[in-house]
């Protein structure tokens, strides 16, 4: 018979020694159950998150230090492949090692070939790169901050895909137009009639445009006007004369009119000669020469019919020709004579003249 635990003065109980052999073993085994249900509870979980529980057992791995019982959880982690074997399918892919990792990206690699358009040629490049802008920088194409591009450089190269570059230049046009000057008339009586002669000459005008030309591969894609700015023509004025002219031109008191200039030789051979008696070189006599040649070529019958022009040099009216004599009519020399002098007064030279006849028509 087990006698009664001994009762102390303030009516507790004192402890039986023969009680202690047995309460020891008591505590020892309910620690152990504890850890056998701990574990089993991170092996169940771990088939469900086991990538959850390797972070949550790395995390405490670093943190070992802090207390025994986290430093024994660490201990009795299950290893990284252990977890591969008890991880579902969808999930043992992110379990795999880095090593596993890089060995699968190199055997995705895929070898493309692509075309590279540029500067007016084709190259065909096979590559592995990933985007445009690795496939030109293996092709050696420096690409330029203006340039045209058929792809962004970030994006993905297609196998047969075709990158093009367009080279983009600007350059600066300046274009100058002549503005031709107006001519004006005024009626003069001193001047014998239907005489002409140049008050003002007329100057032309020049406009100036200047452009900013926009250039694709050396061809001009389009422009811009940047400046524009004219110098304005100067009319040129012209008196024309409206005096009657004379019929009683005379060399003495005969009243009669003197006869022209005897010259031997056709007109042109005339008129080549009187050039040279003026003292103008050769020069001028070719653009005499073109002048009559025009006007009448050197026919000294040859009259106008709408304005009555006439002679070699289609004096108007031919009547003013008798300034010079009275066979004007007939004379060669007689009107060669009249036209030098009024090339002379009017223009200073044939080539004035010529110069002249060739902007506006007539001298």
């Amino acid at each position: 018979m087990r006698s009664l635990p001994s009762r102390r003065s303030d009516g507790h109980a004192l402890t039986d020694p023969s009680d202690a052999p047995d309460a020891a073993p008591t505590r020892r085994s309910t620690a152990r159950a504890a850890a056998r249900a701990a574990s089993r509870r991170r092996v169940l979980r771990g088939g469900a998150h086991g990538v959850v529980l390797l972070a949550l057992v790395l995390g405490t791995a670093a943190y070992a230090g802090a207390g025994a019982t986290r430093q024994a959880e660490a201990e009795a982690a299950p290893s990284p492949a252990v977890l591969a074997d008890v991880l579902p399918d969808a999930l043992r892919a992110e379990a795999l090692l880095p090593e596993a990792a890089s060995r699968s990206q190199a055997r995705t690699a895929i070898v493309r070939t692509v075309l590279v358009s540029v500067d007016g040629q084709t190259h065909e490049l096979t590559t592995d790169a990933g985007t445009v802008e690795e496939v030109l920088a293996e092709a050696g194409v420096v690409v330029n901050a203006d340039d045209d591009l058929s792809h962004d450089l970030t994006d993905p190269v297609a196998a047969g895909s075709t990158i093009s570059i367009a080279r983009v230049t600007y350059a600066d046009v300046t274009e100058r137009t002549e503005i031709p000057f107006a001519t004006t008339e005024k009626r003069d009586a001193t001047l014998p009639s239907g005489e002409r002669e140049v008050e003002t000459a007329g100057v032309p005008g020049v406009q100036t445009v200047a452009y900013r030309v926009h250039l694709v591969d050396g061809v001009e894609a389009s422009r811009e006007e940047v400046l524009r700015s004219a110098v304005e023509p100067v009319a040129e004025v012209v008196r024309v004369g409206t005096k009657p002219a004379s019929t009683s031109a005379s060399t003495g008191g005969s009243g009669t009119r003197a006869p022209g200039p005897v010259y031997e030789g056709d007109p042109r051979s005339i008129g080549r000669s009187m050039v040279a008696a003026r003292g103008w070189g050769e020069d001028q006599w070719v653009c005499l020469d073109r002048l009559f040649t025009r006007e009448s070529n050197w026919n000294p019958y040859a009259q106008n019919s709408s304005s009555g022009a006439y002679g070699i040099p289609q004096a108007l009216p031919g009547s003013k020709m008798g300034t010079v004599a009275s066979d004007w009519r007939t004379n060669p020399a007689t009107q060669i004579t009249w036209g030098l002098n009024y090339i002379a007064g009017r223009y200073g030279t044939p080539c004035g003249a010529w110069s002249h006849s060739q902007s506006t028509g007539w001298y």
